[in-house]
């Protein structure tokens, strides 16, 4: 009938939107996973116990992530902090 016409378009509908999203980000949702591990901070612990001279490095490594974060999120279609006054 007319009812699961409807239903089945809303359905498509709202696929469409979920693989929008995932295509997004999906980057963002694997490295979100991988950085709530402890593997990060062990991975960070045994290159500076191998090379000394990467000790420097994490502090410009974690700016260089804010950076990337700042600009995803200036970069968004839609983003109510944007737009937020202090």
């Amino acid at each position: 009938g007319k009812g699961a016409a409807e239903a089945c378009q809303v359905c498509a509908a709202l696929y469409c939107v979920y693989l929008y999203y995932l295509r997004d980000y999906a980057l963002v949702l694997i490295l979100a996973i991988i950085g709530s591990t402890s593997l990060v901070v062990d991975l960070a612990k045994k290159s500076t116990e191998k090379v000394p001279a990467l000790k420097w490095a994490q502090p410009i490594i974690v700016v260089l992530i804010f950076l990337i974060c700042t600009a995803e999120l200036s970069d968004a279609s839609f983003n109510p902090f944007l737009y937020f006054n202090f």
